[in-house]
């Protein structure tokens, strides 16, 4: 495993700071997910994440962590963080120590709910 970030000026961690922006996310072509339950879903329908990152000091569900560790199975980066790293970019008040960044897939709307007829 990778070092654990503690650098709050991290390239990744002001990466992850960034998507917090519309602008951000279109010109990167990604987005962020905060929370256990977010993330666990994510993983569970093999959504593209590019990376999870964890805070071991923030993360206390077993289901967290096991989803965060089964990620490097699936070839997705896993990070460790400080928890002051976590807070100084989580957009809960009392984040889960877990979070995720994901790679945006539009789809037309006739994708989304099959063609219809008039």
């Amino acid at each position: 495993m990778v070092k654990p970030i503690r650098s709050t000026s991290n390239k990744t961690i002001n990466l992850v700071r960034q998507l917090s922006r519309r602008k951000e996310r279109n010109i990167a072509g990604k987005f962020y997910i905060e929370g256990i339950r977010h993330v666990v879903e994510a993983t569970q329908v093999k959504a593209d994440l590019e990376m999870i990152l964890y805070s071991p000091g923030l993360l206390t569900s077993e289901i967290g962590m096991q989803s965060a560790m089964n990620a490097e199975n699936m070839d997705i980066s896993v990070q460790e963080l400080s928890e002051e790293v976590f807070r100084s970019f989580a957009l809960k008040d009392n984040p889960q120590g877990l979070t995720a960044v994901a790679k945006q897939k539009w789809l037309q709307l006739n994708d989304v709910w099959g063609h219809r007829t008039a």
